[in-house]
Parts: structure tokens; sequence; C-alpha cells
């Protein structure tokens, strides 16, 4: 796949990024905001849950119920790295998403400033071609002289 390949890929992906994540919910929130907003809650109540105070793991409790005690303690860990990694994906990908999208307008406009620069550069040298070039004028009437002669005095001859 070339180059030319690739950046419409990409364009599409990104179009499909933008249709998705900048869907408008309530009042003027994007669907990214209120993914964040959502899964920030969950990372806070995961939080809070997971710091209270425990039972205390004792000798005197069956396999059982140290299992229990276990499991709900492992459960509310993972529950938490659900939660934290499920925020951190939402924030990187809006990051990620502006980033590229933010380099696709500049890159548009890149070529949209190269397009003028080349327009401008043609009419340059067009206007620097016309100057550069002798105009035809109206024949100019030039009056000729011609030299005058001159007669050299003759030399007397000399009788020998």
């Amino acid at each position: 796949m070339g180059g030319a390949g690739l950046g419409f890929f990409r364009r599409g992906l990104l179009k499909a990024a933008h249709s998705v994540m900048c869907i408008r919910i309530g009042a003027g929130l994007k669907l990214v905001h209120v993914m964040l907003i959502i899964t920030g809650a969950c990372l806070v109540a995961t939080t809070t849950e997971m710091l209270q105070p425990r039972q205390p793991i004792t000798e005197m409790l069956t396999p059982n119920q140290k299992m229990q005690i276990y499991g709900l303690k492992w459960r509310q860990e993972r529950n938490f790295w659900i939660s934290t990694l499920s925020f951190l994906m939402w924030w990187l990908l809006n990051c990620f998403y502006q980033v590229a999208y933010q380099k696709l307008v500049l890159e548009d406009e890149n070529v949209k400033l190269k397009t003028d620069l080349s327009d401008s550069n043609k009419r340059l040298n067009d206007l620097r071609g016309s100057i550069e070039k002798p105009q035809p004028s109206a024949p100019v009437a030039e009056t000729v002289h011609e030299p005058e002669e001159t007669q050299e005095p003759e030399e007397p001859k000399k009788d020998k």
C-alpha cells in the first residue's frame, strides 16, 4: 500500500472517529466527554470501595471464610484496575484524536499554501519573463550621417 493509500485510510479513520466522538449529547456535551465523566465516576467509586477498611484475616477463620475475604479484596482491586484503565483509554483516545485531527488540518493547510506558492511563483516567473523580453516598439527613424570625405593634401613632389 503506497503513501497515498495510507493517507486515505488515515483520513477515513479520523472521519469515522470524528463522527463518533463528536456526537452531541444533551446540552452541548460530546460523547467522549460523557464517557470520561462516567468512567471517572466509576474510578472514584471503585477507589473509595477499595480503600475502605477490610475485615482482618486471622488464624481463627476457616479456609472458606479466608477465601471469601480474599475474593472480595481481589474483586475490588480488579474493578479498580478495570475502571482505571477504562478512564485512561478514553482520555488517551481523546488526546490522540485531537493531535491527529490537528495534524490533518495542518497538512491540508500546508498543501493549500504550497499550491498558492507555486501559483505565485508561476505568476512571478511570467512577470519576470515579460519584463526581460524587449517590447516591440515603433521603428525610430534614424538619420544616417555619411562621413564627409576629406582629401588629404598631396605632398609636393621632390625632384631628384
